[in-house]
């Protein structure tokens, strides 16, 4: 491979996380799931943010992430700011947990997002409905 595509290659793969990001950001995409009479919808932006603060936090930095929640919530229409205390939020339980954790394992990982999905989401829900 020659250095130029090398070099490239690099920087398509650091630059991954971040793409990512502001896609979904931009995009406002998310996944919403019918059973029986209950509807889910799932963001993948939370996902990210979670994954990539709890496994490489040098990747996505706070700024950007705060940047990437006033662009969703310009998106999605809502009050701005509101996003990014979500965010930023699930940063702070997301450092926490690393900071806390011995044994990287997959399970506790999952459990652990869950747990930090629910305490984001009530907050959020209650920033809403308490001040909009």
């Amino acid at each position: 491979m020659a250095k130029g595509n090398f070099k490239l290659y690099q920087f398509l793969l650091n630059s991954f996380p971040l793409i990512l990001l502001f896609f979904f950001a931009l995009t406002g995409y998310s996944l919403s799931l019918k059973f029986f009479a209950i509807n889910i919808s799932f963001n993948f932006i939370h996902l990210i943010v979670f994954y990539w603060v709890l496994r490489k936090p040098e990747m996505l930095g706070y700024g950007l992430i705060f940047f990437a929640g006033i662009v969703n919530d310009v998106v999605q229409n809502l009050p701005i700011g509101i996003s990014s205390i979500n965010y930023l939020l699930l940063c702070v339980i997301a450092s926490f947990f690393r900071t806390r954790t011995l044994v990287p394992n997959l399970i506790y990982d999952w459990i652990l997002f869950l747990i930090a999905i629910l305490i984001v989401s009530s907050i959020h829900f209650s920033l809403l409905s308490i001040f909009f």
